[in-house]
C-alpha cells in the first residue's frame, strides 16, 4: 500500500472533490472506515463520489475530520456551495480548545471544600472568569 505522501501526489490531478474522495475509498479497508466514522452505510460514500447524493452538512464536517491530511485538497475542489462549510470548520476548530488540568482541578477542589452556601456561586464565578478569558484572547 502506498505512503500517504505517494497518495496525495496522486490526488493533486483529481479535479472534484467526488473523484478525490473516490480515490481515496479504493482501499476497501479505508473505505470501511471512513463509513464507520461518519456513522453512514459504505454504498453511500459510493454514491457521492458517483454523484448519485450529496452528503449533509453534518457528514461534510465528518468527512473533514476523518481525512484530515486530505482538507486542503477537498477544499481546492469542492463547489463554491461547500466552501462556507470549510470556513465554518476551521473557524470553529481554531476556537476549541483543550481545557487545562488545572482549571478541572480548581473546579473540584471549590466544589469539595468550599461550604455549601459559597460552591455554586465559586464554581459558577470560575467557569464564567474563564470563558471571558478565552474570549479575549481569540479577538
Amino acid at each position: 500500500m502506498p505512503d500517504s505522501g505517494e497518495v496525495k501526489e496522486e490526488m493533486q490531478g483529481s479535479q472534484t472533490w467526488r473523484e478525490l474522495l473516490g480515490k481515496i475509498l479504493q482501499d476497501p479497508r479505508e473505505r470501511a472506515r471512513i463509513a464507520a466514522e461518519l456513522g453512514v452505510n459504505p454504498l453511500t460514500l459510493t454514491r457521492w463520489v458517483n454523484g448519485e447524493s450529496s452528503p449533509r452538512s453534518q457528514n461534510l464536517q465528518a468527512l473533514l475530520r476523518a481525512l484530515p491530511q486530505y482538507r486542503e485538497l477537498f477544499f481546492e475542489s469542492m463547489p463554491e456551495e461547500f466552501r462556507q462549510l470549510f470556513n465554518e470548520v476551521a473557524v470553529k476548530e481554531d476556537l476549541l480548545q483543550e481545557i487545562p488540568a488545572a482549571f478541572y482541578a480548581r473546579i473540584f477542589y471549590a466544589h469539595a471544600e468550599l461550604p455549601d452556601a459559597m460552591r455554586s456561586w465559586s464554581i459558577c464565578d470560575l467557569i464564567f472568569s474563564r470563558l471571558c478569558s478565552n474570549s479575549t484572547q481569540t479577538v
